[in-house]
């Protein structure tokens, strides 16, 4: 007997959204895990607050854009002032593919 996998897709919801969410998740947690490893290793971390630009292809009122808020503003709140995630949204930083290949250049 096979049970049919749980997950947001199976449960109704569309794969491709269901897919982008998860792809944000992670995307939204490797940002911050990038938060917290680099105010721990910082040198000078704690005379300098550490700004992290989150950004995304996403326009104001979007989905991308009111995660990205809620993500900033929950990381914000933990980080207490260690880093502050900045949010830029339709895509000021660029469009996926260029900020993709900034972050892999180590590029602002």
């Amino acid at each position: 007997m096979t049970h049919p996998a749980k997950t947001p897709a199976a449960a109704g919801g569309h794969p491709a959204t269901t897919q982008r969410r998860f792809a944000l998740r992670g995307a939204l947690g490797a940002a911050l895990g990038l938060a917290v490893a680099l105010g721990a290793s910082a040198p000078g971390a704690a005379a300098q607050e550490v700004e992290l630009k989150l950004g995304h292809v996403g326009e104001p009122g979007s989905l991308f854009q009111m995660s990205a808020d809620e993500f900033a503003r929950r990381a914000n709140a933990k980080l207490a002032g260690k880093a502050k995630i900045v949010v830029f949204g339709s895509s000021q930083l660029g469009g996926d593919k260029e900020m993709l290949q900034k972050l892999k250049l180590g590029r602002r």
